[in-house]
């Protein structure tokens, strides 16, 4: 049976049945069409921008004991990688865990397949509050890997 690569809706045994897990050929080629491709997609009104804030990174890197964390929480089956876009126009990845139905894991889970509807409003890197209180949390505050600046000395 041939699988499509990209479902128009979530199928949970789908996510289930995946291990992910590509040759590291494929890998690091992809990686490399991104960095040979990469100020292509930035605008050319946001070039300046980019050089100044890197707008856009080569990749961004999360600890293990955040990610674990996000990772444990009950019903969590995967991990959905969001784009986002900072208050300085930087583009970043938000890390949510998700249910077996394909939804966001945002709020506290309130009875057997139904959550309350919460909005999550605060990231990683906000130090309100108690880190533990997976509630309220997504990650973000990762260590952005952006073309750096040349510094003249």
């Amino acid at each position: 049976m041939e699988r499509k690569r990209y479902a128009k809706e979530f199928v949970a045994e789908d996510l289930r049945s995946r291990t992910h897990f590509i040759p590291l050929e494929t890998a690091n080629r992809y990686i490399e069409n991104f960095h040979k491709n990469r100020t292509a997609l930035i605008p050319k009104n946001l070039e300046e921008e980019d050089r100044r804030v890197a707008i856009l990174p080569f990749s961004e890197t999360f600890n293990i004991k955040s990610v674990s964390k996000l990772l444990s929480r009950r019903g969590c089956e995967g991990l959905r990688i969001h784009f986002g876009l900072n208050d300085h126009s930087q583009v970043v990845l938000v890390l949510r865990a998700v249910d077996g139905f394909g939804n966001d894991i945002v709020g506290p889970v309130s009875g057997p397949g139904k959550k309350e509807l919460k909005l999550m409003v605060l990231s990683a890197n906000t130090h309100h509050g108690n880190e533990d209180n997976l509630d309220t949390y997504s990650l973000d505050d990762s260590q952005r890997v952006p073309p750096w600046p040349v510094v003249s000395i």
